[in-house]
């Protein structure tokens, strides 16, 4: 929609919005809900970026552009939500935003978790989630004046990854108890969402009729672990209004949680990139969208025909092309080759040549759209006509023309290749196709922190990389793209690591004795640094690892001596080491040592005989 810079109150106006883009639409987002959920995920994980006026997005195989109308933003709760529109889709998204680390209020939210009653609009829907619900209304009186201006015959999707997720399930409640009427039903897709209410809120929010896809990210016996969570409000227990979409994140392209990171599964599997990565539908074809050309104006008192931009913009072969128009005058819109012969011709639309026509001659009191493909690639120009017979016309007029171009393919299978104190290694696979690249940009960024991302470009002639001078103690997220003149591919699936000490499995010269009888304080022998630890574990331990539990459990090393307390049960143990800076069980390495505990009715010399 393109505001009307002179309003005067006797003149015909008209205003134009021409927009080149990929594929359009004019049925909504379509019926291709794996796509569909792989855009609204995107939008999901790009709300935590400073807000934009617009975005572009690839949707069925091209380019569209979403104009950002409206955001909602409280300072007290920091909560942020943006409401977004696409005329040539007829779509509208609504995004929100999780939380965010860096922000004592938005953390205080998440921790509000008593219940609290809750109502929307007169419709009672149990108990919920206070910290979501207070961050809602925070923003939801705005909310409640954009809808008086919404289209009631566009599409309404709503995302949000995280406190988003929660905040869109309140949202996608309050628009469908609301006065406001869509001829089309409510959907909403949420990723790595938590719990919102108990089981009446359940109720409540599936007596409306909205469309509810929730995914979540599962690897192994391993999933997203805010999704779980909380499980009580109060004391009411909580239940997810929706059964769960599960993104698998096991084989290919590689596993989400590295083997060495399965302590921290939970956590890793809540990350906003990896919902975006994992959840690309079979057959997605990576795009580049960018701006060929783009200008607005105003045209007075035009009496016949104006051109525009005067040296015409190159289209690339299949793009598309999307007008907005509305006029009381009598108007044709043309779109024209610019090497093509062109006279203006009264009455006789875009020069008597009907295969330019895109806007039939006609008044558009109420906003008009238009589109169609563009063949063949070339330099066009659009021509506004008037063909009223005898008043002059002014017009208001904007035009974006975007092209999408094939990028790359991502990189396949980034995998941790080994980690140390202060450096990562990864290496990753060549992408798939024959498009060229001209390098691999590697992506990283500390997890635990709100940091920007750092880049690092990578030659095209190698597959692998090593990070080195990395502060010991801190867990990053990586990924790597391929990169050309058109652009740069989506993500590679996601990889993490800690920097972390790993003693060698030779740390520990000797340990002595090497077997004891239980229900007894037994004293041990170590040939290692004081200071450090030793962790005994059973070797019949975890699946995760022999050494985990060695942070819970770990006994100190004094004066070349570790006393075991008389609670270990006879078995056989591993010893596990780790230095004095060990801060997780990762940290520890299982030495060449194991000690046996015996039962306490049997000793060591009969043990030996039998």
């Amino acid at each position: 929609r393109c505001p009307l810079r002179n309003q005067h109150q006797m003149q015909r106006m008209y205003s134009v919005l021409f927009i080149i883009v990929g594929i359009v639409s004019t049925n909504g987002m379509g019926s291709n809900t794996a796509e569909i959920d792989h855009l609204l995920a995107t939008f999901s994980y790009v709300s935590y970026d400073e807000s934009q006026g617009f975005r572009l997005f690839p949707l069925k195989g091209t380019c569209h552009r979403f104009d950002r109308l409206k955001m909602f933003l409280d300072q007290g709760t920091y909560t942020k939500g943006e409401l977004f529109v696409s005329p040539g889709l007829k779509t509208y998204i609504i995004a929100w935003r999780g939380t965010d680390i860096t922000s004592l209020d938005n953390i205080q939210t998440d921790l509000q978790g008593q219940s609290r009653p809750c109502a929307m609009n007169g419709l009672p829907c149990g108990n919920v989630h206070a910290g979501f619900l207070n961050a809602y209304r925070s923003v939801q009186d705005d909310v409640a004046n954009v809808l008086a201006d919404l289209d009631p015959t566009y599409s309404i999707y709503i995302t949000g990854h995280s406190l988003g997720g929660a905040l869109a399930v309140f949202n996608a409640l309050d628009i469908a108890t609301s006065n406001f009427t869509s001829s089309l039903p409510i959907s909403i897709v949420t990723v790595g969402q938590p719990f919102v209410g108990d089981s009446l809120f359940k109720s409540a929010f599936n007596s409306k009729g909205i469309i509810f896809r929730r995914y979540v990210k599962q690897q192994g016996p391993y999933q997203d672990i805010v999704t779980t969570l909380p499980t009580v409000i109060g004391r009411i227990p909580t239940v997810h209004v929706v059964d769960p979409l599960y993104v698998n994140c096991s084989g290919s392209p590689a596993p989400c949680v590295s083997n060495q990171m399965k302590l921290f599964a939970g956590i890793i599997l809540h990350y906003a990139e990896t919902y975006v990565s994992r959840m690309r539908p079979d057959g997605y074809v990576p795009l580049t969208c960018g701006t060929s050309c783009s200008d607005q104006g105003t045209t007075s008192d035009l009496w016949s025909y104006s051109r525009f931009p005067s040296t015409g913009c190159n289209i690339t072969q299949n793009s598309t092309f999307l007008i907005s128009v509305t006029s009381s005058d009598l108007i044709v819109e043309c779109l024209i080759p610019i090497n093509t012969s062109y006279k203006y011709q009264y009455k006789r639309p875009c020069g008597n040549q009907p295969s330019q026509v895109i806007v039939p001659m006609g008044t558009y009191p109420n906003e008009h759209i238009a589109s169609g493909v563009i063949p063949t690639a070339g330099t066009y120009q659009l021509v506004l006509e008037n063909h009223n017979s005898i008043e002059y016309a002014d017009i208001t007029w904007t035009y974006d023309m975007m092209y999408v171009q094939p990028s790359p393919n991502p990189p396949q299978n980034l995998s941790i290749t080994s980690a140390g104190f202060n450096f990562i290694s990864v290496q990753w696979n060549r992408p798939s196709g024959n498009i060229p690249i001209k390098e691999y940009i590697l992506d990283f960024n500390h997890a635990n922190s709100n940091d920007s991302d750092f880049y690092i470009s990578v030659s095209n002639k190698t597959t692998s990389y090593r990070l080195t001078g990395l502060p010991t103690h801190e867990m990053y997220i990586m990924t790597v793209r391929a990169s050309n003149s058109a652009g740069s591919s989506v993500a590679s699936n996601y990889v993490s690591s800690l920097t972390f000490f790993t003693p060698s499995t030779s740390s520990v010269a000797d340990i002595s004795p090497k077997i004891v009888n239980a229900s007894q304080i037994n004293v041990f022998n170590v040939s290692a640094p004081s200071g450090d630890y030793i962790y005994f574990a059973k070797t019949t331990s975890s699946s995760l690892g022999p050494c985990t539990g060695a942070m819970d459990n770990k006994l100190i090393i004094q004066d070349g001596t570790i006393k075991l307390p008389s609670t270990y049960s006879a078995g056989v143990y591993a010893i596990c080491y780790g230095y004095r800076d060990s801060m997780y069980d990762i940290e520890f390495t299982v030495q060449k040592f194991n000690v046996t505990i015996l039962p306490h009715a049997i000793l060591k010399d009969e043990w030996r005989s039998s």
